[in-house]
């Protein structure tokens, strides 16, 4: 099967030298030069790899990241930046990218991180088994719905609108509670 990349950057050169470079590993690659077009892409292509420039005018390749692995949980994303930033890089690995890159990025080191992100991508999927009855969980002492439970995690329905980076979850139904680290979150409209 061949693996869809979204590749986003607004810079034509730098796009086309990305897609030069996957072109000889037969990846099919698809393009956008901007947030917008990315965004509907993610939801008609649902690629498996979404490589990203950060800054793209009024968003961020970071928000790419956080709607493409919202709608598609599996899709890896390397994100891309002009420099290196340690925060950035820390940015994008809490909202799920495999790797942060700088430009210009090497044709060699791309494709070895594609294929690593592809490839942790397999082992990143475990099945969520729902939760059968409603149980309560209490995230500083307001109260949040457990949904399912993975491998990698659980999954929650809460009202708060804004929640810590680290969360006490305390299961009192099982006497159980246990820091996590909130990996991302979306707001239901």
């Amino acid at each position: 099967m061949t693996e869809t990349l979204l590749i986003v950057d607004p810079d034509a050169a730098s796009q086309r030298a990305m897609v030069e470079s996957l072109k000889g590993a037969r990846y099919r690659t698809i393009v956008a030069d901007g947030f917008a077009p990315a965004a509907q892409l993610l939801e008609s292509a649902r690629p498996d790899l979404l490589i990203t420039v950060v800054r793209l005018s009024l968003f961020n390749g970071l928000d790419l990241v956080v709607r493409g692995r919202a709608s598609n949980p599996r899709m890896a994303a390397l994100v891309v930046d002009d420099s290196r930033d340690s925060v950035l890089e820390r940015e994008s690995k809490k909202v799920g990218a495999t790797a942060y890159l700088a430009k210009p990025v090497d044709s060699d080191e791309l494709l070895r991180r594609v294929a690593e992100a592809l490839a942790r991508r397999e082992r990143r999927c475990w099945s969520r088994t729902p939760v059968a009855s409603n149980v309560l969980v209490l995230i500083a002492a307001r109260r949040a719905r457990l949904l399912d439970i993975s491998y990698g995690g659980v999954r929650l329905e809460s009202g708060s609108v804004q929640l810590p980076d680290v969360l006490r979850l305390e299961l009192p139904i099982l006497g159980l509670s246990v820091n996590a680290e909130r990996v991302w979150s979306r707001r239901a409209d």
